[in-house]
Formats: C-alpha cells, structure tokens, sequence
C-alpha cells in the first residue's frame, strides 16, 4: 500500500517555532532555524541553551529528550519523580 504524500510543512511540537534565513550572499542557500522553549517562567538568570546542529534529522529528540529531563513535560502542580 503506498503512502499517502506529505505536505512540505514540517510537523512541529508544542512551544516550537521554526524560520528559513539566507546564508550568507547566496539567495539560492538557506538555512532553517527551529526554536522550542520552555512552558514555565524564565529564572532570574534565563532560560540555559542548548543548540542542536544538523537540527533537520534532531531537533524533535533533543527538544522531547531535554523536556523529560528537566520536567518540563509535568503538568502543573506534579511532583518531580
């Protein structure tokens, strides 16, 4: 059974945002910017960074993989395991 064909817009997360932007003189190259940030207020210092190269094949594990360690993934008012 074949597959159904995909639209070009990428699927996306929850808190997530994604952009195109030159790179450099020639407007044939492009690269893709993708942004996720947290659910809760940033701390006095800010929110930390992480920064994901190659993101087209990583950023949905690396933004799923840093929300469950953290515990940004509970809902409000649950415990930290």
């Amino acid at each position: 059974m074949p597959l159904p064909e995909a639209e070009d817009a990428p699927v996306t997360l929850p808190r997530t945002a994604w952009w195109d932007m030159p790179a450099g003189t020639d407007p044939a190259r492009r690269h893709r910017a993708y942004l996720a940030w947290p659910e809760a207020p940033p701390p006095p210092a800010g929110y930390p960074v992480l920064l994901v190269l190659d993101a087209n094949a990583g950023f949905g594990t690396a933004v799923d993989s840093y929300r469950a360690l953290t515990g940004a993934t509970r809902r409000a008012g649950q415990p930290r395991r």
